[in-house]
């Protein structure tokens, strides 16, 4: 699932997952979250 935010000019990036890890014949589910922030106000070059 994603999910995105705007906040004063910046995006709020999140991803939920989950990670299946085969450790010693035993099967594992890491839930994952990462949240990244990202700009978006528009920067000029003169």
């Amino acid at each position: 699932m994603q999910t995105v935010i705007a906040h004063n000019g910046k995006v709020k990036v999140t991803l939920d997952g989950k990670v299946e890890v085969l450790v010693l014949f035993f099967s594992v589910d890491v839930p994952v979250r990462r949240e990244t922030y990202v700009s978006i106000a528009s920067s000029s070059k003169s």
